[in-house]
């Protein structure tokens, strides 16, 4: 009996290297490729019983193929079969599409799957631009470390310490470690180099090795300098935007120094700050001293067992004191270190968006070796303030708002913010200033964690909204879940 896809066979005149394996209980792989034709690319047919179920184009790479210097070594293709596909099969074979020719050996589906390399090797190798380069080792490497050699002379190692995938498609998707690094400055000269990852285990990644350029101001500056024409800056500037010279970490502090805040237009309005918590007061206050918006007044209230707890009669008292002038009212945790500018472009943002009942801006945090390190806060996200709290540990209300707030019985800054919440406030009213307003001062995660928790809770209950709310653990912020 004839099988239902039975193509005619056709004369070749082909050297091909063909090869079809399995992998676990639903991945099959193989490569084909005419030796005397490497820039031929095949699309291969995928069977079971005979019928065609998928068509593949062998286009991906192939590491033993490259090793053997064969054409580019991308022959080869990868995909994962759904058990509705495999149940009732029993033999899957891959053929030259619209040929009858073979590709490796069939595979009897209930045989054993026996361990088989992976074709794409032990990882791959990207360059994101700049100094930054990407990229995964295998998951089966152990243990996932990787050298990076520049010009041949060893410059960093590093471990593949995220988790990632690699997939040919929307049904194949492989578990792998990723890795993700910056090369020292000094390789921003303008000049080739040529980067190569090797695994402990000697081998080299794929699109190892890897020729780069990168230029420290851009390749628009470096032409400016050279006094070239107009036509060739605007190709400068689209080089620097496919290819921008990214940031790492590390190098943020003296990042931060080179980027120039604009000047805001100066807002007459009198600021009031408020500080809270049990952290040093003092360097809160010389970074108030250095501001340029000068007309403020500011009070630190009395600790309480909360991390950032406070007496909200005591803040009343305040604000219908000393603070009675005062347009928008700062609050933040005692030892807040304040951007020089951060009073006057909160002022600023209450000036551009009338309806601004709250705004607040990203931060800075210290490590342990006292570097700062970038908190790039979002657009206000209600559900993301639920669970993290993440705009309430500097942020400034407009004075009717923060009356409102502190009149509900807000003891805590995360119940003071989210209480602008309880009734039907739009999250249009809650403006978010880009680049940093403060450093944030160390403080107890844990503890903040139970004041959300709770802040969280009573914010539900005004909007008759049940939930369970319980404390998590946080990474950078407080937490809940």
């Amino acid at each position: 009996m004839r099988p239902p896809y039975a193509p005619p066979d056709q004369p070749m005149n082909y050297d091909l290297l063909t090869s079809f394996a399995r992998s676990g209980q639903h991945r099959f792989f193989g490569f084909a490729v005419d030796s005397r034709s490497p820039l031929q690319k095949f699309a291969v047919e995928i069977l079971i019983d005979g019928y065609p179920i998928r068509v593949l184009r062998a286009d991906r790479y192939v590491d033993d193929l490259a090793r053997r210097r064969i054409g580019d070594g991308c022959y080869g293709f990868c995909c994962s079969l759904p058990d509705v596909v495999l149940g009732n099969g029993t033999v899957v074979e891959a053929r030259l599409a619209n040929l009858s020719t073979p590709v490796g050996a069939p595979i009897t589906l209930d045989l054993p799957c026996r361990p088989t390399p992976d074709p794409e090797g032990p990882g791959a190798l990207r360059w994101l631009g700049g100094l930054r380069f990407s990229g995964w080792l295998s998951a089966d490497a152990k243990p996932p470390a990787a050298r990076a050699l520049v010009d041949g002379t060893l410059v960093t190692q590093f471990r593949a310490s995220s988790f990632s995938h690699v997939s040919s498609g929307e049904e194949d998707f492989r578990a792998v470690r990723g890795f993700d690094f910056h090369l020292p400055s000094r390789f921003a000269d303008g000049r080739p180099h040529q980067l190569a990852v090797i695994t402990e285990r000697g081998e080299t990644l794929s699109g190892s090795p890897l020729t780069f350029l990168a230029l420290a101001d851009g390749l628009r500056e470096a032409i400016a300098q050279r006094g070239l024409g107009e036509q060739e800056l605007f190709r400068a500037e689209l080089f620097d935007r496919l290819l921008p010279m990214s940031m790492p970490f590390s190098q943020y502090t003296s990042w931060r120094s080179r980027l120039k805040i604009e000047n805001e237009p100066s807002a007459a309005v009198r600021a009031a700050v408020l500080l809270v918590g049990p952290g040093r007061v003092h360097d809160t206050l010389a970074s108030l001293r250095r501001q340029s918006h000068v007309d403020w007044v500011a009070a630190s209230l009395p600790p309480t067992l909360e991390p950032n707890g406070f007496c909200p009669e005591l803040a009343q008292k305040f604000l219908g004191g000393e603070a009675a002038g005062c347009e928008f009212v700062v609050f933040g945790l005692a030892g807040t270190q304040l951007e020089p500018r951060a009073l006057a472009r909160i002022a600023g943002g209450f000036t551009a968006f009338l309806e601004a009942r709250a705004v607040y801006g990203d931060l800075e945090i210290e490590s342990a070796d006292g570097s700062a390190w970038p908190i790039a806060l979002s657009a206000f996200d209600y559900e993301r303030m639920l669970e993290q709290g993440y705009c309430a540990h500097l942020f400034a209300l407009r004075r009717s708002a923060a009356e409102r707030s502190l009149s509900a019985g807000a003891q805590n800054l995360y119940r003071l913010f989210n209480a602008l919440l309880d009734g039907s406030a739009p999250a249009g009213h809650i403006v978010h200033l880009p680049c940093p307003l403060a450093r944030l001062p160390a403080f107890d995660q844990a503890a903040a964690s139970i004041s959300l928790a709770a802040a969280t809770s009573l914010h539900l209950v005004q909007r008759g909204i049940s939930a369970d709310v319980t404390t998590s653990s946080g990474g950078v912020l407080p937490a809940v879940r």
